[in-house]
């Protein structure tokens, strides 16, 4: 990735979740690379898991998006970003809306507070952890994943 903020904004909001928000998964997971892990973190619930690579029982990171994609129609924004370019690592806080799918009346609307933390290589996403907040959902996770 060129070591500049802007192109690392640019990863984030526009290549990573704007394909999010157009439910292009095949861009999406293009973000990352094929070695890559993500880790969501919320409160003191188990952390989930998702592979570039999986081996064994792991799910891949497109079982993620498939299944959030397939509940919600996502919105991001408010973004706040921090860079360190020698480091090739970055964090953006930034607000969510799930909006349930109209053919899903069974899911709830869910506003979440997020805090991505990135490392990257090149212009791909290696490692992104991801903590959030719902605050209107104490017991249940953000997307309703299965397995939390």
């Amino acid at each position: 990735m060129s070591a500049t903020r802007e192109a690392f904004i640019t990863l984030v909001e526009e290549t990573y979740f704007g394909s999010v928000v157009r439910g292009d998964v095949d861009a999406v997971i293009d973000c990352f690379t094929s070695d890559a892990v993500i880790t969501i973190r919320h409160g003191d619930e188990a952390p989930r898991y998702f592979y570039g690579t999986p081996s064994g029982n792991q799910l891949h990171l497109s079982e993620f998006y498939k299944h959030l994609l397939g509940q919600f129609e996502p919105w991001f924004g408010d973004y706040r970003h921090y860079y360190d370019p020698e480091a090739h690592t970055g964090a953006s806080r930034f607000q969510v809306r799930l909006t349930p799918r109209p053919d899903r009346p069974d899911v709830t609307a869910q506003h979440l507070f997020n805090c991505n933390f990135f490392e990257l290589a090149g212009d791909k996403i290696r490692e992104m952890l991801i903590y959030y907040s719902n605050p209107g959902a104490a017991t249940q996770a953000a997307t309703g994943y299965p397995g939390v």
